[in-house]
């Protein structure tokens, strides 16, 4: 049942993995995701960096930490809510927890969680990823080789009970090795994406505010069953159109799913 679901794995990665990922967008309650260019699939994520810049717009509605971890550079990014920000200086080392999305060509994490840490943290998080990598380079590796043997995909899954690779991360690996025929085209990241503090987006911060508006109205509505539709738009003061647009994004990146036609309900 989709409000059984558990929350996805968090995987460890360097910035530059998810800069040069694949991210996919998902319909319904199954969230968005990321394939890096070692195969692993990530929708949850822990980095570790050093914070180089801090943005908050003049009306406290947007916020932007410029994140490096002498791989890349990304952004970590909160609307509405700034407080997880505060206390958070340029030098700082910070571990973030959170989901990576993707706006207009540019793929940043929202976080769920972030910790103030020391370089010793950062060493051990090095090493994590690095081990984390090869385990997933040699997956690849013998994946690709009984795939090219002509073995199904549930003999290849099978070849691989009982050993440190789980059958999820089998299954993982042969969406990554046939990406095109699995899943919807991804828009692939441009690596020459700026940080600029100037690049920011109106309409992302209200599309983020529309979201939390919305939310806020199924949890308002809700009777155990779920918001009706229709009730939302009415309690809204957004078009039809536009609630349509909001809930399917939430359905999409798994903050809500439909418990029955015409009902939508917060995870």
């Amino acid at each position: 049942m989709p409000g059984d679901r558990k929350r996805m794995t968090v995987r460890r990665l360097l910035l530059e993995d998810i800069i040069n990922s694949k991210y996919y967008k998902k319909e319904g309650f199954e969230p968005n995701f990321i394939i890096t260019p070692s195969g692993i699939n990530a929708s949850r994520v822990e980095v570790v960096g050093t914070v180089m810049d801090t943005y908050q717009n003049d009306e406290q509605t947007y916020g932007a930490l410029t994140l490096d971890d002498g791989s890349e550079v990304i952004r970590i990014k909160f609307f509405q809510d700034l407080k997880a920000m505060e206390g958070i200086s340029v030098g700082d080392i910070i571990q973030v927890i959170g989901k990576v999305r993707e706006y207009d060509d540019e793929i940043y994490v929202q976080p769920e969680n972030i910790n103030i840490r020391g370089m010793n943290y950062e060493m051990l998080h090095l090493l994590d990823v690095r081990e984390t990598k090869n385990n997933w380079k040699e997956l690849v590796s013998q994946v690709k080789k009984l795939k090219e043997e002509g073995k199904s995909e549930e003999d290849i899954v099978n070849e691989f009970k009982g050993s440190k690779f789980l059958p999820k991360d089998v299954e993982s690996i042969l969406k990554y090795l046939d990406a095109d025929e699995q899943f919807e085209t991804a828009n692939e990241m441009d690596n020459g994406s700026s940080f600029s503090r100037s690049d920011m987006h109106e309409s992302e911060v209200e599309e983020e505010g529309d979201k939390r508006t919305v939310l806020g109205i199924i949890e308002d509505l809700d009777d155990g069953e779920g918001a009706g539709y229709s009730d939302i738009i009415e309690k809204s003061d957004m078009s039809e159109e536009r609630v349509e647009t909001v809930i399917n994004d939430l359905l999409s990146d798994g903050t809500c799913y439909e418990p029955k036609p015409g009902k939508i309900k917060k995870l």
